[in-house]
């Protein structure tokens, strides 16, 4: 079973997007440009395609480890491979490495699971402080410290 749903906005025509009988993302397009979608067994999406009519404008793939987490992503723009970023992970599923193309950056996190720092081999180390409530107050790079008070920040806890 294939659900979509359209409606007029401004006497232009949207379409919602095509969802698999399962609620996961199968298509999505506006006019001529057009995003599929791609699961794994485990619902896990392993690749998007972004299209302009029948020209591909970028094409993510991704894999994964056996509890879920995120192994790779890889990513095309225009047919042209721009690289594979890896992610690694602790115990508790918090990503400790993300190594992109063009940059590896770690993270360390507090007691509470908030990540405290991010080091990035480019840009150095940026360090994060939280208010009680679990908002971010400060973050501090190598050059400055900057208010974050807008930027909240709830613990994440990774449900599955």
């Amino acid at each position: 079973m294939i659900v979509t749903r359209r409606i007029v906005i401004f006497t232009s025509l949207s379409e919602y997007p095509v969802l698999n009988i399962n609620g996961t993302l199968k298509k999505s397009s506006y006019g001529s440009q057009t995003a599929d979608y791609t699961y794994n067994l485990a619902n896990l999406l392993t690749e998007v395609n972004n299209a302009n009519g029948s020209t591909q404008i970028s094409k993510y793939s991704y894999t994964y480890y056996v509890d879920g987490n995120q192994k790779s992503k890889t990513e095309s723009v225009a047919g042209t491979n721009k690289g594979t970023t890896n992610y690694t992970y602790d115990g508790l599923n918090r990503l400790v490495t993300e190594q992109a193309p063009n940059n590896t950056y770690s993270y360390q996190y507090d007691i509470y699971g908030n990540r405290s720092q991010m080091v990035s081999e480019r840009n150095g180390t940026t360090n994060y402080t939280y208010d009680r409530i679990i908002k971010i107050s400060f973050h501090k790079d190598r050059d400055a410290v900057s208010p974050a008070a807008s930027l909240f920040l709830p613990m994440l806890l990774f449900l599955r």
